[in-house]
């Protein structure tokens, strides 16, 4: 009768667990496509702004700009976006084992995501500022704001980003993208075009409106590719619960029978006394 109860209770345990995962993954799968709609806004978003930029460059020489040279102290930001919960697989781990070999310690770092977060300054890592959740916009539009900032005060030479680029929904890859200093690499072109306001005012607003656009970019695959990794782990998660639940039905039924078993020979035994 212990033994029935033991595996009576370790199987409302896992049932518990099972509901848990499937619920968690079908959020993922949610936020997952939610997320990839995104992706799709944010790269047409800034691809019209580039196209703005280049009918800019292409038709003018010599254009000189804070945001088109790299600073004149070597000293690189970095831009650091890592999921916001675990429960994802090695999703979170990766990306960290990828920001090490890029990084030194010393060098100043901005943080989107509270795993990242945790973690780098645990490490003692030299975090300037940090959101703790990707979906606070606010708190990443700030970021991007402090980082242009200093790009123009020429507090830092160049800002990169290091995120999570979606792939499917089976493989993500870390990848390091620069965003600043803004290079313009097409061809020119002999168009006379009259701009309204002028040059300067434009690429000092299209040129942030751009490294804001790119940032969101990154911050958008980043999110993709942590709910699908997310929804992997429950999946999986999920199937190894309904196994272990299988295995612990049958081990009940068999102890259950063996139970009824005993009790039916004690009662024999007990009348041919």
């Amino acid at each position: 009768m212990a033994q029935l109860n033991l595996i009576k209770k370790r199987l409302k345990s896992v049932e518990s667990t099972q509901k848990l995962t499937g619920a968690t993954g079908l959020v993922a799968s949610v936020k997952m496509q939610r997320y990839r709609y995104k992706i799709q806004t944010s790269d047409q978003y800034s691809e019209d702004i580039y196209r703005f930029i280049e009918a800019l460059f292409s038709t003018t020489e010599n254009i000189e700009n804070p945001y088109l040279k790299k600073g004149e102290i070597d000293n690189p930001a970095y831009l650091i976006i890592c999921g916001d919960s675990g429960m994802c697989g090695g999703f979170n781990n990766e990306l960290l084992k990828y920001t090490v070999t890029q990084i030194d310690k010393k060098v100043p770092i901005y943080v989107i995501g509270q795993v990242g977060y945790l973690w780098l300054e645990k490490n003692r890592y030299n975090i300037q500022k940090y959101c703790l959740s990707g979906d606070d916009i606010d708190g990443v539009y700030e970021i991007a704001n402090i980082l242009l900032e200093k790009y123009r005060r020429n507090e830092i030479s160049e800002i990169n980003v290091i995120y999570s680029r979606f792939v499917n929904t089976l493989m993500c890859s870390q990848e390091m993208v620069r965003v600043l200093p803004f290079s313009y690499e097409g061809e020119k072109r002999d168009n006379i075009i009259i701009f309204e306001p002028s040059q300067d005012e434009l690429i000092n607003n299209l040129i942030p409106m751009y490294v804001k656009s790119l940032i969101v970019r990154c911050l958008y695959q980043s999110k993709t590719s942590e709910a699908s990794a997310r929804k992997n782990a429950m999946d999986t998660a999920k199937k190894n619960a309904d196994k272990l639940i299988e295995e612990l039905q049958l081990n009940y039924n068999k102890a259950r029978q063996q139970a009824i078993t005993q009790e039916m020979n004690e009662i024999i035994s007990a009348s041919e006394k």
